[in-house]
């Protein structure tokens, strides 16, 4: 038996626990995480090609979800992604919709 060093990445099944943990009201994350759960598991290839097809741009880094197209986006809760908004608008003014996004993208 081995030990885990510091050093070495966390195991990936405790990785999307937390994952799933953190967007359990989310759909659209969880689509995502179940299909990597389902290429780490044993199943036949065509649940493995479709799986991969959902997360063809999604990759998960140092525990956290992201999505590479059309930029490197952190994936977060709606009601982060609301705090955030409410806080761009309090420190910058009013900005229409897309600036609000475009500077939650930064």
């Amino acid at each position: 038996m081995t030990t885990q060093d510091a050093t070495d990445p966390p195991d990936q099944a405790v990785e999307l626990t937390k994952l799933w943990e953190c967007f359990k009201d989310e759909p659209v994350f969880l689509e995502a995480i179940e299909a990597f759960d389902t290429l780490l598991e044993e199943a036949d290839n065509h649940d493995k090609v479709k799986a991969y097809h959902k997360i063809m741009q999604c990759i998960i880094d140092d525990g956290c979800l992201w999505h590479l197209f059309p930029h490197y986006t952190k994936c977060i809760t709606q009601p982060k992604a609301e705090e955030l908004a409410a806080m761009i608008y309090r420190e910058g003014g009013h900005f229409s919709q897309e600036a609000v996004w475009i500077m939650m993208l930064d």
